[in-house]
């Protein structure tokens, strides 16, 4: 299961405890630490979407260098 809206310690422990299989944890900035979530008995922790978030930030703000007309580190 992937409850994607919950990260709050409280609502995992809830869901997590009523899911009766594997558990699937989006990793936000705010949610609990891995160690944490691996405590509440998440079998799994995606980081998909933050690392996406951070690589098109990265690409967008090199555009914008780009664009400037400066060079872009790497």
């Amino acid at each position: 299961m992937f409850p994607i809206a919950l990260w709050e310690e409280a609502a995992l422990t809830a869901f997590v405890s009523q899911a009766g299989g594997p558990v699937k944890i989006l990793a936000l900035s705010r949610s609990p630490s891995p160690v944490k979530l691996a405590e509440l008995r998440a079998t799994r922790i995606s980081y998909g979407s933050v690392l996406h978030r951070y690589a098109m930030d990265l690409f967008s703000d090199s555009l914008s260098t780009l664009a400037a007309g400066a060079a872009v580190d790497v």
